[in-house]
Order: structure tokens, then sequence, then C-alpha cells
């Protein structure tokens, strides 16, 4: 599954969603997690994060963060 999403707050919640679905001790991590998702448990599931949405995240991502200067 390769998610992306331009809103970051929705970003967050979805794939602190989907990373409990796939490994319920991963909810330790968040621990004020909103529960605005139900959760089911997935099996089987390659997922692949565009971005690093939260610090706590610690699965796959498809752009590694970089530090870019001199911006417009």
């Amino acid at each position: 599954m390769f998610f992306l999403n331009f809103r970051s707050d929705r970003a967050r919640q979805m794939t602190q969603s989907i990373m409990i679905s796939m490994d319920p001790a991963e909810g330790k991590k968040y621990p004020t997690r909103n529960n605005a998702f139900p959760t089911k448990s997935l099996k089987n599931i390659y997922f692949v994060a565009m971005t690093k949405y939260y610090k706590e995240y610690s699965g796959p991502l498809f752009v590694k963060e970089s530090d870019i200067k001199n911006t417009l």
C-alpha cells in the first residue's frame, strides 16, 4: 500500500491507524492518538508512506527527509 496525502493532519491519523492495524504494539507509541478511524487487523500488507508525517513513524518511506536551503 502506497500512502500519500497533502494534508498532514489527516495523514498522521490514517498512518497511525494503518500501522496499529498491522501491529497492535505500535499503539504504545501514540498515547494521545485520536481514535477517529476504527482499526481491524491487517495482514500481508506492505505499507509505504510518502514522507515522515510524524516523528514516531518507524515504517518505510518513499521520500526521505531533507534539509532544503536557499529556496525562494
